[in-house]
């Protein structure tokens, strides 16, 4: 599985030979909107079939076999990465990062190899031990600002909505719905935990 952000997928799509399979995180991306974009950009053919964990030998055949019949150039999406990498076999297989994911897993790949180059084991224990007690006291940085965001959202929507009560504007608690919706919350979140104000 090869990650790669979007303009080097877009590359990389437009000179695979085989059908591919591209997984990408629903936290970051829009699915439809991802596949939408990759088919006017790398002309593609976006498909989205139900794939399980355990299929049979024979029915995995024949989902290949299908791909490599179909005209252009097709491409399954996926949401979770397992089941990009149980299927990846017998396709090209990608997943999709922005510059936040990639600066994510950049770092991680080098506290490992830091790990792993310990010249001795307990060298290596004690970089291990280390490495966790950053991770850990990272949570609990992360989860203080999750509290701290959380309860400044309450207050302002507290605040917001009793102004649109006393004024009875119906247009402005259509806005304050779409402010505050589900998706505009998790996203205020999660870019505290990342000590994004």
């Amino acid at each position: 599985m090869k990650d790669v952000l979007y303009a080097d997928l877009v590359n990389e799509l437009r000179s695979a030979t085989r059908p591919a399979i591209v997984v990408l995180d629903s936290l970051y991306f829009d699915m439809q909107e991802i596949a939408e974009r990759l088919k006017q950009d790398a002309g593609i053919t976006p498909l989205f079939p139900k794939l399980s964990f355990s299929p049979s030998e024979g029915a995995r055949q024949r989902q290949l076999n299908t791909l490599a019949k179909m005209y252009g150039k097709p491409v399954i999406f996926v949401d979770q990465y397992p089941l990009a990498c149980h299927w990846e076999s017998g396709l090209v297989g990608f997943q999709l990062l922005n510059e936040e994911k990639k600066a994510i897993i950049d770092r991680i790949q080098v506290e490992n190899e830091w790990i792993r180059s310990a010249p001795t084991k307990e060298e290596r224990t004690c970089r291990q031990e280390e490495s966790m007690n950053r991770a850990m006291s990272g949570m609990g940085n992360a989860m203080s600002n999750i509290l701290e965001e959380s309860r400044a959202i309450s207050a302002e929507l507290d605040e917001k909505a009793a102004n649109i009560i006393e004024t009875e504007n119906e247009a402005a608690f259509e806005v304050l719905k779409e402010e505050y919706s589900p998706e505009n919350i998790f996203k205020r979140l999660q870019h505290r935990i990342w000590g994004k104000k």
